[in-house]
Formats: C-alpha cells, structure tokens, sequence
C-alpha cells in the first residue's frame, strides 16, 4: 500500500519529478564520465611511469638512491641479474646504469642524462623500441651507438648518423669521454627523458665510466604477461609479498640484507606513489557533485511535496495513520525518485563511457598530448569503465538520497493534524 501511495504521489508534479530526477541523473552520468576519462589519463600514467619505468621492485646499493653517486653500485652485475631472472613469478629483469655528462655536437651542446641499459631487456620492460620517432633502437651488441630523446636532439641540431661526443667523470674521478653515432631518436612520453635523455649500449657505459660489471639498479617486473604486470603493480599487498620474496632469493647470494636495498615501486618514488593516489581523490571529488545535486534535488523536491500536502497529511494522522509510516511513505518516495534518477544516469553516463572509450577526446596542442606530473599523454584520451565507479556513483545517489530525506520524513510525521486541516480549508 505505501509503494503505491509513493509512487503516485512522485507524478502528482510529472514536470517537477521529471526535472529533479534528470539533474540528479545528469550528475550521475557526468561523474560516470569523468571518472572513466580519469582512469584512463591515470592507467596511461601508471603504465608509463611504473610498468615501463619503475618496475614493481628495485634493486639499488643502498647509499645510491639518496646520494646519486657514481660508485655507489652492484658489484657482479650479471650474476646477481642471473639470479633475479630464476626467480619465481618474475617476468623481466632490466639493469640500468646512470650518469649526467655534457653532450656535444661540432656546434651545440647541453647536459645530459646517460643511461646504459641492456637492449633485449629494456625493450621487454618497457617497448620503448615502439617509442621511435626515427632510426633504430641500440644493437644488441656495444658498437658506441646511442639513442636521444626528440627534444635533446631538436635542441643539439642532430640528425640520424651524426656523431656526438660525451664528456663526464668516470667512477674514480677520471675524464670520462667517447665518440657515439646517432641511431635513434625517441619520444619516451616522460618528459625528462625526452629533454635530456641519452641511451646506450649497458657495456658501452660501463666501459666509459670505468664500471665494469657493475649497475646503479635492477628494475624488476613480476607477472606472465604485460596485461597481468600492470594490474599486478596496482595491489599493494601482491607487490609487497613480490619484494619480499625478491628480498630472501637475492640476499641470500649477498649474505646480508644490507648490502641491497630492495624497494618497491612505492617505497622507491613516492611522489609518484602520491600522484596515483590522487585518482581516488578525484573519484571522491566527483562523487561529491553527485552527492550534493541529488541532495539539493531530494531536499526541494520533499519539501515543495510535503508543503503541498500537509492538509492530506493531516488527515492521514488524524485518521490513525502513526508517524513512522509517514516517515515511511518519504523515505520510499525519495527511493523511487533516486532509482529513476539512477535509470536517467545509468542510459546517458553508459553513452558518455562509450563515447570515451571507442572515441577519445583530443587534448592535444599543436599536436602534442598534453603533460600530467611529468608524463607526456597521448594527443588523443580515452577512457576506461571501471565497476567500481559505477558502484561508488549508485552508493552514493542512493546514500545522499536518503540522508536528505531525513528532514522532510520527519517534517511531515510532526504535522498537528487539527492546524494542517484548519489551514487548508482557508
């Protein structure tokens, strides 16, 4: 009998109904949206800076990451790189060697960031092979070849098969210096590496920095596919137990945990660690929205009702009706008044996700993708339906419904039946 009552009484105003539930749908739709377009930006990031940068967990000597300096390695590199690889649930193993040097072209130069990588490995970390602009990526054996980032090389003036000289300090204290050829010119999407960026052969550098078998770190990735490596980054706990496990193979070898430090992506970057949090944050920002268009929507729409309806009230308590079941003929007025609000939502926010997903939205500036906490984005967004956030948007349309029927429910279970029915005889 009352979910009859509520919902004839939700269309004695069709225009009113209608409006206040298409806002409170709009809101839905529009967070739906949003949140989709949001978890695209952040699956690109996290893609960009952890699966192809970051790795899941890190190997470093244990002064290197506060202290940058150029001796502070892990000596038998390839052993302990043999090791990593025969562990269980590991996918690849990249080792990475980091120095700064000035590059020089016969007319320019600028700083640099120098990174010796193993080739085979680097492209199964990361692809970034896929990321060339032009040439090719490093051989698979030392030939003094080096690849740079779009920006250095448009900045030095250099095309494919020029050669450029590298000046540093080698790892006692020496002038490090070579002559490489240009092989390749890359757009990494990090835009650091693509100001400064300077790629070589891991062999090649260890030679010119005078560390012969020794790496600044290990980047390793768990997983048995690049699918299941990026969703295997996303869960704290999965990557904890990963580094725990990483921890008790590799320092066996070492005899001591203190000569590795072992971290994970987290621990290694937290401002990175920090920026994908943010996601969650925007998430309950737009929930927010959501959350206050059906409350103010709920609040009027209750209000305008109940006002319109004392003297009926008031006849219905004075013929026996109790307060609670006034209170609850609200409440479910409010329900259905959320549920088509949710319908509305659900129909014009699943177009929304569609849109995103199979079209994008262009956010590109004279053709460059724009720059989110040092990621370069693609020209072109698209987004990504998650369950979780049609979930949070259908808790939180009906949540929010309920608390702001609260008032009016009680409102009208307080009506004095003998001033309601006096007023609307006048």
């Amino acid at each position: 009998m009352i979910h009859t009552m509520a919902w004839r009484n939700l269309w004695r105003r069709k225009q009113r109904t209608l409006f206040t539930a298409l806002a409170m749908g709009v809101g839905v739709a529009l967070s739906m949206g949003s949140m989709a377009l949001q978890a695209g930006i952040f699956s690109e990031v996290f893609d960009e800076m952890v699966t192809d940068t970051l790795g899941h967990v890190q190997v470093h000597h244990p002064k290197y990451p506060s202290l940058k300096h150029l001796h502070d390695t892990l000596p038998n590199a390839q052993s302990l790189l043999n090791k990593a690889e025969s562990i269980q649930d590991v996918r690849v193993v990249a080792p990475r060697l980091f120095s700064v040097a000035l590059v020089g072209s016969e007319t320019q130069s600028a700083g640099a960031l120098i990174m010796g990588v193993d080739p085979e490995r680097e492209t199964k970390l990361s692809e970034i092979d896929l990321e060339l602009i032009s040439g090719q990526w490093l051989s698979k054996q030392p030939k003094h070849e080096m690849t740079l980032g779009i920006e250095l090389a448009e900045e030095l003036g250099v095309q494919l098969n020029d050669e450029l000289a590298l000046v540093g300090q080698d790892a006692y204290g020496g002038v490090a210096q070579g002559l490489f050829k240009v092989v390749g010119l890359i757009e990494s999407g990090l835009t650091e590496l693509d100001q400064a960026g300077v790629w070589l052969h891991l062999t090649d550098a260890q030679d010119l920095f005078a560390l012969d078998d020794q790496v600044h770190e290990l980047i390793i990735v768990g997983g048995h596919s690049a699918q299941e490596a990026m969703n295997f980054g996303k869960g704290q706990k999965q990557v904890q137990a990963f580094k725990k496990l990483i921890n008790t193979a590799l320092n066996e070898q070492k005899e001591g945990s203190s000569h590795l430090l072992i971290q994970t992506w987290r621990e290694a970057r937290p401002s990175v660690s920090q920026l994908m949090d943010t996601q969650q944050a925007s998430a309950y920002i737009m929930l927010i929205i959501v959350l206050a268009v059906a409350a103010i929507g709920v609040l009027n729409t209750m209000l305008m009702n109940i006002y319109e309806r004392s003297r009926e009230l008031g006849v219905m308590l004075a013929l026996g009706v109790k307060p609670g079941q006034v209170r609850q003929l609200i409440f479910t007025e409010s329900f259905y008044l959320a549920s088509l609000a949710l319908l509305m939502g659900l129909m014009l926010g699943g177009l929304i996700d569609y849109l995103l997903a199979t079209y994008g939205l262009d956010f590109s500036v004279d053709g460059k993708g724009l720059s989110y906490g040092g990621v370069r984005l693609s020209p072109r967004l698209y987004g990504i339906f998650e369950q979780s956030a049609l979930w949070l948007s259908v808790f939180a349309l009906y949540s929010m419904t309920l608390l702001a029927s609260i008032w009016p429910a009680f409102k009208a279970s307080r009506i004095e039946p003998i001033q309601a029915i006096s007023r609307g005889e006048q």
